[in-house]
């Protein structure tokens, strides 16, 4: 039986940290990766649709074809320079003003980070767009909290790569 912490710990050393990860873009404005400091991401549902069937009395279930959510929120943390806030909202604004769309559908990884970070699991998700900028909100009262937003991005597929 596991009764101290160092064998609990060298127990789970396989399993990925769900505080342990960032976020980067390949935006429409660099060619280069972004990294992005964020508090928050959802990995989104993938579930499979199916079809019923009535066979001698009996359903029968038939896999179709995979669904994703089609969305995913993330938590922004904003520097000083407004760095993540000032590309969201030029991204929104190109978007709107764009006939070339193509341009500004683009690629997103959530990187995690295994316990004792010498393992990388690494989402990636295809045509990821934002499609919402959350508000950003001020408190008097809220002392050494970091300025933080919400956007919700549009995808079409994502993948796992280990």
């Amino acid at each position: 039986m596991i009764n101290n912490i160092d064998k609990i710990k060298n127990s789970v050393k396989d399993f990925y940290r769900s505080n342990l990860f960032y976020v980067d873009f390949i935006t429409p404005f660099s060619s280069d990766d972004i990294k992005f400091l964020v508090q928050a991401f959802n990995i989104p549902t993938k579930d499979v649709s199916y079809y019923e069937k009535k066979f001698f009395g009996e359903t029968i279930y038939i896999p179709l074809q995979r669904n994703y959510s089609g969305e995913i929120n993330i938590t922004f943390l904003n520097d000083i320079h407004n760095k993540a806030y000032n590309l969201i909202e030029k991204w929104i604004e190109e978007l709107h003003k764009t006939t070339n769309i193509v341009n500004y559908i683009k690629q997103c990884r959530l990187r995690l980070t295994s316990f004792y970070k010498d393992k990388e699991k690494v989402l990636i998700f295809y045509n990821v767009f934002p499609i919402n900028r959350g508000d950003i909100s001020y408190n008097y009262e809220s002392i050494d909290t970091i300025e933080s937003f919400d956007v919700t991005f549009r995808y079409s597929s994502f993948q796992r790569r280990i």
